[in-house]
């Protein structure tokens, strides 16, 4: 008993030390951390940090409807690296070799009763699907036919053209959460845009990504109201500027059931709205 003792404290003695941001919930029930099993040893922005001198922090915090969206952003001083999570990413042209190869032809027919063989073209064709499904929910070249499946529709490709390769804002995040604090959002570019960083590294898709103060701003030049055209594909965004109206219509006194609601409407009855000219429909 008193070996298991002493593993179990010299384990507990090696654990790395774990931050969180304030305001954080869960979903679809909000517990503590601690419920979940996530041990917290501070609160950025609250407790003491001993790693300020190596990693400087900003956090974004916005709390308009229903559970705040928080991050923390940091600025790795020895690698000049800015590390994010959510707010930015940058999509690559190939899918990364951790996707099943199964996987991908599986999404790659346009056809979803035609088999696809495999290719690097066919991968490619597949990885973009993907991409576009996690950018704007419901693409306007993808359709649900019957029996579930996706249907897609050419023309696709371009779209994915205009997102790969480039530091690019979530989509969703844009309209469902930024364009509204758009003020918030700017405060915080400008305090992360004293950082002279080099690369970013998002947690999600390819990293690092070489790029600046100058690349992150302008890829929130949305919240700077920029009159230049958007470069985002407008008909991929059609559900969700529906989505993010609602947003911009309620208010801080609206239930956030309330809004919640509308927003899941809005985007069932676009999920499965009849799109016109495919394969010879009216």
């Amino acid at each position: 008993m008193s070996s298991f003792l002493r593993l179990l404290g010299d384990r507990q003695a090696a654990r790395p030390k774990l931050w969180a941001v304030g305001d954080t919930w869960s979903f679809p029930v909000n517990l503590p951390l601690k419920w979940l099993g996530i041990p917290v040893d501070g609160i950025i922005g609250e407790d003491h940090i001993p790693w300020r001198d190596h990693i400087e922090f900003e956090v974004l915090k916005i709390a308009d409807v229903g559970n705040p969206f928080v991050e923390a952003v940091f600025f790795h001083k020895d690698t000049k690296s800015l590390i994010v999570t959510d707010v930015v990413y940058s999509v690559p042209q190939d899918p990364p070799e951790i996707i099943p190869i199964d996987l991908l032809l599986e999404v790659a027919p346009d056809n979803p009763n035609v088999k696809a063989q495999d290719s690097m073209d066919t991968r490619r064709r597949a990885w973009a699907k993907m991409a576009l499904l996690v950018a704007f929910f419901i693409p306007a070249r993808q359709r649900i036919v019957e029996g579930g499946k996706a249907e897609w529709k050419e023309g696709y490709m371009e779209s994915f053209e205009m997102i790969k390769d480039r530091l690019l804002v979530s989509p969703i995040l844009q309209k469902l959460v930024f364009e509204k604090a758009s003020t918030i959002v700017q405060a915080w570019i400008e305090k992360i845009s004293k950082w002279e960083f080099e690369y970013v590294i998002p947690a999600h898709y390819a990293a690092p990504i070489k790029g600046g103060p100058s690349q992150v701003k302008q890829a929130f030049s949305f919240a700077y109201e920029d009159d230049s055209p958007s470069q985002l594909p407008e008909e991929d965004m059609r559900t969700l500027n529906d989505l993010g109206e609602i947003v911009q219509s309620v208010g801080k006194k609206d239930a956030a059931d309330t809004v919640y609601g509308k927003l899941f409407d809005k985007f069932f009855k676009n999920l499965f709205i009849k799109k016109r000219g495919w394969n010879g429909d009216d």
